[in-house]
């Protein structure tokens, strides 16, 4: 793994295990009869952890900051945790944007009629040019985000950041019960072996 790779996981983990220790640090100070840290006071243990953090979102922020960047990292990403192979399965990886794409449309309230009839919609039309249509998704989805008043950009590297900070072991784990629920099959990388992604 490259070193700017191993830096982000590194950082992303760190910041986990701090903001997790000054909620613990919090808690305890609004427990009535603990004594919490008596020196320095309970604010400014809090504003000590506060700031932690907001020099490591700083860190993390700046090699993620451009969005072709991120695009690389997941790429790279991708390749590490499932293998060459299925990053570049086509078909792989446009089910997992039909996969996210239906579970935003859900967290909103969108019902599994009107999902049904909007793919029955697209499937009974001709298909597209693959990079225009990644720029409709694109486009879309910052729509949706300035209608729900959060940032796409934001929202995006932040949840690359959750995911680079959890093992490889709990992505593997999550496509095999994917596959299994929807029956899509494994694909072999070039050495033969079985690959999930």
């Amino acid at each position: 793994m490259p070193e700017t790779s191993r830096l982000i996981t590194a950082l992303t983990r760190a910041r986990e295990m701090i903001a997790c220790d000054r909620d613990i640090a919090a808690d305890s100070f609004s427990i009535p009869g603990t004594a919490g840290f008596p020196d320095p006071d309970e604010a400014e243990v809090i504003a000590e952890y506060d700031e932690v953090l907001a020099l490591i979102d700083v860190a993390l922020a700046e090699p993620l900051a451009d969005r072709d960047a991120r695009q690389r990292r997941v790429g790279q990403w991708v390749r590490e945790t499932f293998g060459s192979a299925t990053m570049l399965w086509l078909d792989e990886r446009a089910a997992r944007v039909l996969e996210e794409a239906a579970e935003l449309a859900q967290s909103l309230g969108v019902m599994k009629e009107t999902a049904d009839r909007v793919i029955g919609y697209v499937f009974s039309r001709p298909a597209g040019e693959p990079a225009q249509e990644a720029g409709g998704v694109g486009i879309t989805l910052l729509a949706c985000c300035e209608a729900m008043a959060v940032s796409a950009d934001a929202s995006e590297a932040d949840e690359l950041r959750r995911v680079l900070a959890k093992p490889a072991g709990h992505f593997e784990r999550r496509q095999a019960e994917k596959r299994a629920a929807m029956h899509t099959p494994a694909i072999r990388s070039n050495d033969g072996a079985l690959a999930d992604g």
